[in-house]
């Protein structure tokens, strides 16, 4: 995720940019924790930098650390409430917690501020599955399959869908 500049960025602000941009040095070497470490100080600077907190959640969600990868979810959705992104990376922590019906939501929300959120459509599939809706599972899939259909995911969703109704 790319970030816009300010308009007439702090010191500080300009220092979390800077971060921000070593820290995804990091994560696309693998190096998770420096990454994280280097994110963490860049909010420390800039609370209200959304696409930190953002990346702090995938990298921490990534790491099984998910109370952390909640929180920032939830800081970045704070900091851009239409962040459909944040919204599904929220879902995702929740439904590893297995706080399933929170997670429907987050995804819900995701959907519903980009409609053509292809990776949220599947997880609110998945969700509705897990939690025995299979019309509502079969629905959401259905739009996921138009929108990405030759992906891994898309097969693996084909599997589902021809097994008969009931057998999970």
């Amino acid at each position: 995720m790319s970030e816009h500049p300010l308009p007439n960025p702090t010191p500080e602000q300009e220092k979390a940019r800077s971060l921000w941009g070593l820290a995804q040095g990091y994560f696309v070497q693998g190096d998770l924790p420096r990454a994280a470490a280097t994110l963490e100080e860049a909010i420390e600077l800039d609370p209200t930098f959304g696409h930190a907190h953002f990346n702090l959640s995938e990298i921490y969600l990534q790491m099984g650390e998910l109370e952390d990868g909640l929180r920032h979810a939830t800081e970045a959705i704070a900091c851009d409430p239409d962040d459909a992104d944040a919204h599904n990376n929220r879902g995702l922590a929740l439904a590893q917690l297995e706080r399933l019906d929170e997670a429907v939501k987050e995804f819900e929300k995701a959907v519903e501020k980009r409609p053509d959120f292809a990776m949220a459509r599947y997880n609110l599939g998945g969700a509705h599955y897990v939690r025995g809706r299979e019309p509502q599972a079969v629905q959401e899939w259905q739009v996921f399959l138009e929108l990405d259909p030759d992906s891994e995911r898309a097969e693996q969703v084909r599997r589902i869908l021809r097994q008969p109704q009931g057998d999970s």
